[in-house]
Order: structure tokens, then C-alpha cells, then sequence
């Protein structure tokens, strides 16, 4: 059981990334390997698997696929913990996640006799700036997780190493030692983070939108004063 209402969870291989007072935000794989649904801020965005999105009695959700199994399942409870007199808010998530090799790497099982979490891809529990308990992360990695916890999986992907001639959005990404050359780069929310040493952008342009552009043009308003 993950106790509290703030507990948090980063899973890097299986992108998965959970804040429960905000939002759970990652891609979930079958177990072929095959994306079943992108979740952004517990919003389905894209649903190969048609899943469905179920509302429980308590603060959560349940998200079954096609064939109507539960595939995943967040609960928050105002009760007692074990070797507690006082109430409290409880989130607890049941859930097995897989990767792209088809393997198991994530477990969680509550409210039963076998309640229980296993883990055996890179992970991180617990945030508050820093984090608990970390299982296998690089400082890179740790990065990466750290942005995508700290905006409650606004930041939900990587890009990483060349990109040449494509139409790139940085919207809702970490850019860790990217570099882009011969692009158009578009720029919506200005949700993104620039992560390592060797980030670069050359012989591209931008396009803005949205909140960007609104930057966009009070910056160069401020320019004319």
C-alpha cells in the first residue's frame, strides 16, 4: 500500500508517473509489449486498447481495457494506517505494467492479504524535491524524473540525441542532450525543460502558439520601450 496523500512514483523504463494529489500521467503497455493507453493528468489521450475510463465510489478510478479487465486502479480513502489512532487520507493503486520487451516489471496489489509492491525497473518513491527511495537512476534519469514529478506530468516525454528535418513539438517534454538541426520546432504551452550538457538547435525555426506566443509577443513589445 502507498501511504499518504502525496506519495509519488516514477517509473523511467515503463514510463509511468504518478502524483497522486495531481495526476497520473504515462504511457501503459499490454503484455505484448504494445501500448494500450496514454494517460496525461488521468485523461485518456490515446486509446489504441479502447479502454475505458470507470469513476469508483472513493476519490479514483479504474481503467479496464477492451475486454473489460482492470488494468489499472487508483483509490484515495480517509482512514486509519496500521499502528495509527488518527485518520488520514490513504492512496492506494493496484496495477501490473509491463514493458516493451513484454516483461513484468511493475506489481501493485492492495487491500488484500497479498498487498504488496515489486519493482524491478529503474524507480523512484517518495518526492518532495528530493526523493525516498531510488532503484537503479542515473543523475540524468533522476533529472528527468524530478521535472516530470515536479509539473505533475505536464513534462511526460524525452527527446534525446539528433533530430534532423522534422516537424518537432517541445510541448510537455524533457530535452536531454538533444540536437536539432534543420527543424521546425513548435512551441504551445512552454511546458518543457532543457536537461544536460549538450542541448543545441541549429538551421531551425520556430513556431509559436497559444500561451507561447503570448510570450512570444509581450517579449518583443518589452523590446520596443
Amino acid at each position: 500500500m502507498l501511504y499518504g496523500f502525496r506519495t509519488d512514483i516514477a517509473l523511467i523504463n515503463s514510463s509511468l508517473f504518478i502524483r497522486f494529489e495531481i495526476g497520473s500521467t504515462g504511457n501503459i503497455l499490454d503484455s505484448e509489449g504494445h501500448i494500450l493507453f496514454r494517460l496525461v493528468r488521468n485523461m485518456l489521450i490515446i486509446n489504441p486498447g479502447h479502454c475505458s475510463k470507470i469513476l469508483g465510489n472513493h476519490v479514483g478510478y479504474e481503467i479496464h481495457d477492451g475486454n473489460g479487465q482492470l488494468i489499472f486502479e487508483v483509490a484515495t480513502r480517509f482512514e486509519k494506517l496500521p499502528n495509527s489512532d488518527e485518520e488520514s487520507f490513504v492512496t492506494t493503486i493496484s496495477a501490473n505494467f509491463f514493458n516493451k520487451n513484454r516483461e513484468l516489471v511493475f506489481e501493485a496489489h492492495s487491500g488484500d492479504e497479498n498487498e504488496r509492491i515489486e519493482s524491478s525497473v529503474k524507480s523512484v518513491f517518495g518526492f518532495s524535491g528530493g526523493f525516498g527511495l531510488v532503484q537503479g537512476l542515473s543523475e540524468d534519469e533522476m533529472n528527468i524524473a524530478r521535472a516530470m514529478l515536479s509539473t505533475g506530468g505536464a513534462i511526460h516525454r524525452v527527446l534525446s540525441g539528433p533530430i534532423t528535418e522534422q516537424e518537432v513539438s517541445i510541448d510537455g517534454t524533457a530535452l536531454l542532450n538533444v540536437q536539432v538541426d534543420k527543424c521546425t520546432i513548435h512551441v504551445s504551452t512552454g511546458e518543457f525543460v532543457l536537461l544536460g550538457k549538450n542541448n543545441s538547435f541549429s538551421n531551425s525555426s520556430f513556431a509559436f502558439s497559444g500561451a507561447a506566443e503570448n510570450v512570444r509577443q509581450l517579449v518583443m513589445l518589452l523590446n520596443e520601450i
